[in-house]
């Protein structure tokens, strides 16, 4: 939606608290990232405003953190990719976008999984 991403710069996928927080912290420390989110995320309004308001509000994206709604493109311009999304969507995301699906290595992933307590 922005300017074209850097061939060395990380596609963050999951445009939630999570994937924006580290978007936001991965600009700041003077990377080039892509964050990608699904239609739910409104990825046309975060580029628009340059900023979450709906999981980070108050915090403004650094002029170098780039919104792509492709996932297509957010992918295949970057070399790392840092999956921040439910797996549901990590698997719908591969399911649709073959092209780049052997990219996600199983020795090179990792995810955050977090439990309530149950009271």
């Amino acid at each position: 939606m922005t300017e074209t991403p850097s061939p060395h710069s990380i596609a963050v996928l999951g445009a939630g608290s999570w994937g924006t927080a580290l978007a936001v912290q991965l600009a700041r420390a003077g990377q080039s990232p892509v964050l990608w989110g699904r239609a739910e995320d409104e990825p046309e309004l975060l580029a628009k405003r340059r900023s979450n308001q709906r999981y980070l509000p108050g915090v403004m994206f650094p002029p170098q953190l780039t919104i792509e709604p492709d996932i297509e493109k957010a992918v295949g311009a970057n070399r790392d990719i840092l999956v921040c999304v439910p797996s549901h969507v990590f698997r719908l995301g591969t399911q649709t976008n073959q092209r780049n699906a052997n990219r996600f290595k199983p020795d090179s992933m990792g995810n955050k999984r977090f439990r309530a307590k149950n009271r």
